[in-house]
Protein backbone atom coordinates (compact mmCIF):
# COMPACT_ATOMS: atom_id res chain seq x y z
CA UNK A 1 0.00 0.00 0.00
CA UNK A 2 2.62 2.55 0.93
CA UNK A 3 4.48 1.99 -2.28
CA UNK A 4 1.48 2.44 -4.28
CA UNK A 5 0.89 5.84 -2.46
CA UNK A 6 4.17 7.06 -3.20
CA UNK A 7 3.99 5.75 -6.76
CA UNK A 8 0.79 7.57 -7.10
CA UNK A 9 1.81 10.62 -5.51
CA UNK A 10 5.00 10.99 -7.79
CA UNK A 11 2.80 10.32 -11.05
CA UNK A 12 1.43 13.52 -9.73
CA UNK A 13 4.75 15.32 -11.04
CA UNK A 14 5.00 13.08 -13.59
CA UNK A 15 7.33 10.63 -12.65
CA UNK A 16 6.02 7.22 -13.93
CA UNK A 17 9.40 5.18 -12.99
CA UNK A 18 8.60 2.62 -9.93
CA UNK A 19 9.90 3.21 -6.90
CA UNK A 20 12.28 0.35 -7.64
CA UNK A 21 13.82 2.11 -10.40
CA UNK A 22 14.03 5.61 -9.41
CA UNK A 23 14.14 4.95 -5.36
CA UNK A 24 14.05 8.83 -4.88
CA UNK A 25 12.46 12.17 -5.54
CA UNK A 26 13.68 15.76 -7.02
CA UNK A 27 11.56 18.54 -6.21
CA UNK A 28 11.85 22.08 -7.10
CA UNK A 29 12.54 24.78 -4.79
CA UNK A 30 8.77 25.95 -5.19
CA UNK A 31 7.39 22.66 -3.73
CA UNK A 32 8.67 22.60 -0.19
CA UNK A 33 5.06 22.03 0.97
CA UNK A 34 5.14 18.67 -1.29
CA UNK A 35 8.50 17.75 -0.72
CA UNK A 36 7.49 17.56 3.00
CA UNK A 37 4.23 15.65 2.21
CA UNK A 38 6.29 13.46 0.23
CA UNK A 39 8.15 12.37 3.42
CA UNK A 40 5.32 11.89 5.74
CA UNK A 41 4.01 8.52 3.42
CA UNK A 42 7.58 6.95 4.65
CA UNK A 43 7.16 7.87 8.01
CA UNK A 44 3.42 6.25 8.17
CA UNK A 45 4.79 3.16 6.68
CA UNK A 46 7.41 2.79 8.42
CA UNK A 47 10.24 3.00 5.85
CA UNK A 48 13.54 4.45 6.09
CA UNK A 49 13.78 7.83 4.47
CA UNK A 50 16.68 10.79 3.73
CA UNK A 51 15.57 14.48 2.95
CA UNK A 52 18.39 15.95 2.24
CA UNK A 53 16.90 19.47 0.75
CA UNK A 54 19.39 21.48 -1.86
CA UNK A 55 17.74 25.34 -2.55
CA UNK A 56 18.99 26.88 -5.91
CA UNK A 57 19.61 30.27 -3.83
CA UNK A 58 22.00 28.95 -1.16
CA UNK A 59 23.96 25.38 0.43
CA UNK A 60 22.99 22.30 2.00
CA UNK A 61 22.44 23.05 5.67
CA UNK A 62 20.80 20.27 6.55
CA UNK A 63 19.72 16.35 5.78
CA UNK A 64 17.15 14.57 8.17
CA UNK A 65 16.74 11.01 8.21
CA UNK A 66 13.73 9.20 9.38
CA UNK A 67 13.95 5.78 10.59
CA UNK A 68 11.55 2.98 10.75
CA UNK A 69 12.06 2.77 14.07
CA UNK A 70 10.88 5.78 14.96
CA UNK A 71 13.48 8.31 15.22
CA UNK A 72 14.19 11.30 13.27
CA UNK A 73 18.06 12.21 12.64
CA UNK A 74 19.02 15.69 11.67
CA UNK A 75 22.57 16.38 10.61
CA UNK A 76 23.64 19.93 9.70
CA UNK A 77 26.42 20.68 8.54
CA UNK A 78 26.85 24.45 10.43
CA UNK A 79 27.11 25.31 14.23
CA UNK A 80 24.57 28.11 13.53
CA UNK A 81 22.13 25.60 11.76
CA UNK A 82 22.38 23.34 14.48
CA UNK A 83 21.64 25.65 17.14
CA UNK A 84 18.22 27.02 14.68
CA UNK A 85 17.12 23.42 14.15
CA UNK A 86 16.85 22.93 17.45
CA UNK A 87 15.60 26.31 18.34
CA UNK A 88 12.47 25.31 15.66
CA UNK A 89 11.99 21.62 17.18
CA UNK A 90 11.64 22.97 21.15
CA UNK A 91 9.28 25.94 19.86
CA UNK A 92 7.06 23.35 18.49
CA UNK A 93 7.81 20.87 21.38
CA UNK A 94 9.02 18.10 18.85
CA UNK A 95 12.12 17.42 21.33
CA UNK A 96 11.89 14.76 24.21
CA UNK A 97 14.50 13.59 26.37
CA UNK A 98 16.19 11.11 24.28
CA UNK A 99 17.44 13.94 21.96
CA UNK A 100 20.74 13.38 20.57
CA UNK A 101 22.27 16.01 18.61
CA UNK A 102 25.29 16.04 16.75
CA UNK A 103 27.06 19.21 14.69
Amino acid sequence: MGVKAVERIRQGYGENRSLNAAPGHFFRHWEFVESVACLVQPMLVGWDAYYVPQWAWGSLDYSLFVSHDGLLDIQTRTEEMHDQALEILKSHDWLTSAVRSRA
